[in-house]
């Protein structure tokens, strides 16, 4: 049986969203960590994006040496998360059937997205993690949030 607490905390509740992911260079992330904001300014999308995949994207791909692990739930009290394999047009959220989009990705609508509350640590490859993080970059993250230094992505448990 369902409480009236229970119903009550389920209507407060935003979207049960489970971890999620957001991929970025060291610069980006040290700026990121700054304020704790992730900011759509250099592509100027009109959306922040995320990813379900913790354990595909190869470590050779140059804007993936670092990544943020999010707890989705948490964000989800705060913005819209909403599937990429949907798009905005004309303010409508509408289907998109190419296969890009059907992937685990998630999108919030908005210029900047206010991380402080959700985020639940930050991973970087190792081999970027020692040829482009300075001792100063590394102290600075270790001071914000969980810092791993890892050899390859792996999903958060």
């Amino acid at each position: 049986m369902i409480t009236f607490d229970k119903f009550e905390q389920g209507l407060t509740e935003g979207k049960q969203v489970g971890i999620i992911y957001h991929y970025t260079m060291i610069g980006n992330l040290i700026k990121i960590l700054k304020d704790f904001k992730l900011k759509d300014l250099e592509f100027n999308r009109g959306y922040i994006s995320f990813t379900r995949t913790g354990n595909s994207l190869s470590d050779k791909v140059r804007w993936s040496q670092a990544r943020i692990v999010i707890d989705g739930n948490k964000l989800s009290n705060s913005y819209k998360i909403t599937s990429d394999s949907q798009a905005i047009a004309g303010g409508k959220l509408l289907k998109v059937k190419s296969f890009k989009n059907k992937q685990a990705e998630e999108r919030i609508y908005k210029k900047e997205v206010d991380i402080t509350k959700s985020i639940i640590q930050v991973d970087i490859i190792k081999g970027y993690a020692e040829d482009e993080l300075s001792y100063d970059e590394k102290k600075f993250i270790e001071s914000k949030t969980k810092l791993n230094i890892i050899d390859k992505f792996t999903l958060y448990k």
